[in-house]
């Protein structure tokens, strides 16, 4: 599978209003995937902004999401917080649910399979 079908993949199966994980209140999707990405020097990337608190959201880039499946795809398909803080360590000291969103963002795509909320599995190839 290749990057352009997996963008779409994502693309097709994340909306705004849909909940990053049905138990938890605040995780949902506001804006995307058109959303231009500023924090952490995006520089407008286009990607995902999701609320992950009462007064707290996070910007997820499709570039982030990009690195973090090539990088996982080394990683013999397992993503975890080693793989994302490779590239992102910032971001996840300063927010550490970096982790389970962008996992999640692929679990909803059909993309990883969460083996539970610290680790998933490439399922798609």
């Amino acid at each position: 599978m290749n990057w352009s079908n997996i963008v779409q993949q994502i693309k097709d199966s994340i909306k705004v209003g849909d909940k990053l994980q049905e138990d938890l209140t605040y995780r949902y999707f506001i804006a995307g995937p058109d959303f231009s990405c500023n924090d952490y020097d995006y520089n407008g990337e286009l990607g995902y902004k999701i609320q992950i608190g009462k007064n707290n959201c996070l910007q997820i880039p499709f570039l982030l999401l990009k690195t973090v499946f090539e990088d996982t795809l080394a990683n013999n398909g397992i993503y975890n917080r080693k793989v994302i803080c490779k590239h992102y360590q910032k971001q996840v000291t300063n927010h550490g649910c970096h982790v389970h969103v962008v996992g999640r963002i692929f679990a909803q795509a059909g993309i990883m399979q969460e083996k539970d909320k610290r680790t998933y599995q490439i399922t798609a190839t």
